[in-house]
């Protein structure tokens, strides 16, 4: 759960993700909480690392005092660093600073941070102002500090100044070193009690933007203070290596740590990220859940399914969503919270209209505008339903038909019904409603069908009617065949004008293994006892069966075909569909 600023101890790293220098998130440490002499509610954050390596302040030639015209000015308040912490322009941001009489001066006294005003490098005048890389969320969230600055005793008159800044460089007395002088900069900060407070390092993107020559990056570094050297025209104090303080002139190549002053009630990460760093969660909405959908039409007495898209977090927050509806034009209440994006309403018969919308809310308790539909109207439709009830027709011994009606309520309503037997599509056609109707299994199909049981693999034929709202009914009917035995033969022989001698026989069947099967032939089929002749053999290899029997009683000679076929306790698909063939 995220917790506040003001509740981390002293020490914590802090971040956020979008506010940037050198192109990777600033980290900083906190330093303080409602530090004294700083705003109320506030946090003190310091940069964790040196930042950059930066000039305090230029050479400036046109200045009067000879150690200002080399080495640069060392007053805080007019310096280049201060006016580059606090800007967010693009090159040139620089302006005069340089005071006479407290008015800034513009007769060429002060100089920006270019090559040409420094002698080690690092010239910033053309780098875009600190500001910046920093989000507008960070930014609304920075609280003007005043300051209290010694001025040196050589030139600036000695005492002090205040100054406001949202970005600033510590003073001596704040990192727990002696007052400069007699003027006490403000009181120190909590983390600062020690040389070995004080050491700090640079960051690797610090040490690649230097064009002066530095430590590898396990090596501690200097870093600016803005206290000046009271008794020294020119010089500004410093942090060492070591954490010991030390006096430098401006044009120095010399990092720094900025530090600013946030709101307390900021929240963060309660757990550190990869960088180590508790992760600032601005108060930022989710968007809005895109493509709400609603399974179209709505039927009264329906479930219809709405539906959307996920929801995006600019902080990669968890999102619930909550879903509401709308009766007739009635007031939303919600009807769905949690983290699913489908719902199945419930829409009970005599409503007319339902309007439905969805938000999305993260763990902060932000919400995002609402997602709404349109108004839909709720149709009141009554499924159709054919008569009857389910259950078994019976044991069946060949083709059959069974008799239903289909009625639908609705004036004017389209059925369509289909017909199915074992889950195979028998028939599709649309029905009026109250037309009797009957469905029929052909002899083909029957002969097709295994043997079946009440209680063990029945058939089944179903009847689904539908109408064009997609209300439906179903029936479903068993029916059971049992078939051991078949003795098939054609009553009327194939007449021949002279005796048959050879013939060929084709029988469609499927016989398990096992099943006893035979087929019998007789040229004479037309004679009170026919001559059989037994041709299972050639009708199994597909081969012709030659005529033994020359003997005729009847009138005319005729080609007759008996088929034999028991199941024998075999099991199996078997069945006999049609018998053919030719003689000669």
């Amino acid at each position: 759960m995220p917790i506040t600023a003001g509740s981390l101890p002293n020490n914590a790293l802090l971040k956020d993700p979008s506010s940037t220098y050198n192109g990777v998130p600033v980290i900083f440490r906190k330093a303080a909480t409602n530090h004294p002499g700083y705003p109320a509610n506030s946090v003190t954050l310091i940069t964790d690392r040196v930042i950059s390596i930066k000039p305090f302040d230029a050479a400036e030639p046109g200045n009067a005092n000879g150690h200002r015209s080399g080495n640069g000015n060392g007053r805080y308040r007019t310096s280049n660093l201060r006016q580059w912490l606090n800007t967010a322009q693009n090159p040139p941001w620089w302006t005069a600073q340089n005071l006479t009489d407290g008015v800034a001066n513009t007769n060429n006294r002060d100089a920006p941070p270019s090559p040409a005003n420094l002698i080690n490098g690092n010239a910033y005048e053309n780098e875009r102002g600190f500001l910046a890389g920093f989000s507008h969320h960070f930014m609304n969230s920075l609280l003007h500090t005043t300051l209290t600055v010694a001025r040196n005793t050589v030139i600036d008159g000695g005492g002090s100044e205040a100054v406001s800044d949202l970005f600033f460089l510590a003073s001596g007395t704040e990192v727990g070193l002696a007052n400069e002088g007699v003027v006490a900069e403000g009181s120190r900060l909590p983390i600062f009690s020690d040389n070995d407070s004080r050491i700090s390092f640079q960051t690797q993107q610090s040490i690649n933007q230097s064009e002066w020559p530095q430590p590898p990056i396990w090596s501690s570094v200097n870093w600016w203070l803005r206290t000046p050297q009271s008794n020294d025209s020119t010089n500004v104090r410093i942090i060492l290596g070591s954490g010991n303080m030390f006096s430098s002139g401006p044009i120095a190549t010399i990092g720094i740590r900025p530090l600013c002053n946030i709101q307390s009630s900021t929240l963060v990460s309660d757990t550190p990220d990869t960088d180590g760093a508790h992760v600032i969660l601005w108060q930022l909405s989710p968007a809005s859940p895109p493509d709400l959908s609603i399974s179209n039409p709505i039927l009264a007495g329906t479930n219809p399914t709405i539906a959307w898209e996920a929801s995006t977090d600019p902080q990669n927050l968890a999102i619930t969503y909550t879903l509401e509806r709308s009766i007739d034009g009635g007031a939303f209440s919600a009807i769905f919270t949690g983290i699913g994006r489908t719902f199945s309403d419930s829409v009970a018969l005599g409503v007319n209209t339902v309007q439905y919308r969805v938000k999305a809310s993260n763990v902060l308790g932000l919400d995002s505008s609402f997602n709404i539909s349109e108004t839909i109207n709720v149709i009141t439709n009554t499924p159709p339903g054919i008569d009857g009830s389910d259950g078994y027709l019976g044991e069946k011994t060949g083709a059959f038909t069974y008799n239903y009606t289909v009625t639908d309520p609705d004036t004017g309503a389209i059925i369509t019904v289909r017909e199915y037997l074992n889950g195979n599509l028998l028939r599709k056609y649309t029905a009026a409603s109250g037309a009797a109707q009957a469905v029929s299994v052909s002899h083909e199909q029957f002969l097709r069908l295994p043997n079946a049981t009440e209680t063990e693999n029945p058939h089944t034929l179903i009847i689904h009617a539908v109408d064009e709202w997609g209300a439906s009914d179903t029936r479903t009917w068993t029916f059971s065949r049992q078939e051991t035995q078949a003795d098939i033969m054609k009553n009327d022989p194939h007449p021949a004008n002279i005796r048959p001698t050879r013939a060929i026989v084709t029988v469609d069947s499927q016989i398990p293994t096992g099943a006893i099967f035979q087929v019998f032939i007789a040229n004479n089929g037309f004679d009170a006892s026919p001559t059989w002749e037994d041709c299972t053999d050639s009708v199994l290899a597909g081969t012709i069966h030659n005529f033994t029997n020359e003997t005729l009683t009847a009138e005319m000679w005729g080609v007759a075909v008996h088929v034999l076929a028991d199941r024998n306790n075999a099991t199996g698909l078997g069945y006999i569909g049609s018998i053919g063939g030719n003689f000669e």
